[in-house]
């Protein structure tokens, strides 16, 4: 077995305890920003790409994808 498939195998994957990152996000908010972000992602006429990008001004690096299936999870009532 070569190194890079040994360090593959045996890297820990990075989680939030099973929780996506954006509920750990929302979890961690206050109220009031909370309750912004959660309207932000149900308003389909605000770009998911607006939303990551001030996530990431705040200091809360997302990717695209992962706040596009947040947005379709919250939108179907699973998230």
């Amino acid at each position: 077995m070569g190194k890079l498939l040994e360090q593959i195998q045996t890297e820990k994957p990075k989680s939030a305890g099973g929780k996506p990152l954006i509920q750990v996000i929302l979890d961690e908010m206050t109220a009031e920003d909370r309750d912004d972000l959660l309207q932000a992602l149900l308003d389909t006429t605000i770009q998911t790409m607006v939303i990551r990008n001030v996530l990431a001004q705040r200091g809360d690096k997302l990717s695209h994808s992962t706040v596009s299936r947040f947005r379709k999870d919250l939108a179907n009532g699973i998230a």
